[in-house]
């Protein structure tokens, strides 16, 4: 009976979970935020914990204890070297940025005159778009002031924060030395008439899931520094800052590369660049989005999401709005996951109740 109906169970069993979780989730939020991002660390380390135990005569603690100690000197030396960085190229555009939007209001007026003169239109008394740029921009530095005053005034936020900062690293420390004890628990409370099924299909998973989540953290730092590179060869403003925005920011397909271009050509036209650094531009997004779709992708992360674009970028969208930043690290693996469970479900109707078709 269970082998007649297994891809429905499985699919059940899926949903089940996945509302237990969330649940979970909504409820129990701001505890549960440091063990998650600490199990995607466990998840992202095991396999090289698993291939040094092996080559080497040292136990699984000792790898545990050094990756994440290693983990924690390698996040906190590029936080020391890009930070600076990045900020002195963020301060320079919130200095630059009135200009910036004084010149495109002048220009845009300029263009709504023209238009206005040759079709007969009277857009600007319908809406006046310069007055609405400087809105949303003032409004934007002031959300962002507001969020960083909140968070250091805050005194019990920021205590919170320090906390997560300590207990990510410890947990995962723990779930990384202990993840075949932990493995061998869950395997033995699975039913024998069902284990053999189940554990095949979490292999199917882990091979989404890891996809994922190794190869686009891979991809997209390594996009980051090459946009960075590039950019800074031409001679862009705020190089790094855009390419790291550019790079990171393309977890959702072609959102990153798209953002980041237009951003570089504005930057180019308003600092009255030469056109051929406008041509050197093109070819820096288009070479590595090349490089990217033609020799990383195939070969880091292969079709094992196999996750349409517009499905990934609707559910990071949902997934944002409603559960913030582990959201949108875990929006598409999840998507994956459905979406294995959902071909197998449905492969399996076509085959019982649409013989041939």
């Amino acid at each position: 009976m269970y082998r007649d109906r297994e891809p429905v169970y499985h699919f059940v069993a899926f949903c089940l979970l996945s509302l237990f979780l969330l649940v979970a989730f909504s409820l129990y939020k701001p505890f549960l935020t440091p063990l998650i991002i600490a199990f995607l660390l466990t998840y992202l380390l095991d396999p090289l914990v698993k291939r040094l135990e092996r080559k080497t005569n040292l136990s699984r603690t000792f790898w545990s204890l050094t990756l994440v100690f290693l983990l924690i000197f390698t996040i906190g030396l590029l936080v020391l070297l890009l930070t600076p960085l990045l900020l002195s190229q963020l301060e320079e555009l919130g200095k630059r940025l009135p200009d910036y939007v004084t010149a495109l209001n002048s220009s845009l007026s300029s263009l709504f005159r023209r238009l206005n003169q040759k079709f007969h239109l009277n857009w600007q008394a319908h809406f006046n778009l310069s007055q609405e740029l400087q809105v949303q921009t003032g409004g934007l530095f002031s959300s962002l002031s507001t969020f960083a005053a909140s968070l250091f005034t805050n005194i019990s936020l920021f205590i919170f924060f320090l906390i997560s900062l300590i207990l990510v690293p410890l947990f995962t420390f723990y779930l990384l030395k202990e993840l075949p004890k932990i493995k061998t628990f869950f395997i033995g409370i699975l039913p024998p008439s069902a284990r053999l099924s189940l554990l095949k299909k979490a292999h199917e998973l882990n091979l989404v899931v890891g996809a994922f989540l190794r190869g686009q953290l891979i991809i997209s730092l390594i996009l980051a520094l090459l946009y960075s590179l590039g950019l800074t060869i031409i001679g862009v403003p705020f190089a790094a800052l855009l390419g790291v925005f550019a790079g990171l920011g393309d977890i959702v397909p072609y959102f990153g590369t798209l953002v980041g271009f237009l951003a570089a050509v504005a930057l180019c036209l308003l600092y009255a660049l030469p056109w051929t650094t406008l041509l050197l531009l093109v070819l820096v997004f288009t070479g590595v989005k090349l490089f990217e779709n033609w020799f990383l992708y195939p070969r880091i992360m292969g079709k094992k999401i196999g996750v349409h674009p517009l499905i990934i970028i609707l559910t990071l969208l949902l997934a944002g709005r409603y559960f913030g930043f582990i959201g949108l690290l875990l929006a598409v693996p999840y998507a994956g996951a459905c979406k294995l469970f959902l071909s197998d479900l449905i492969k399996w109707y076509r085959e019982r109740y649409l013989p041939g078709g």
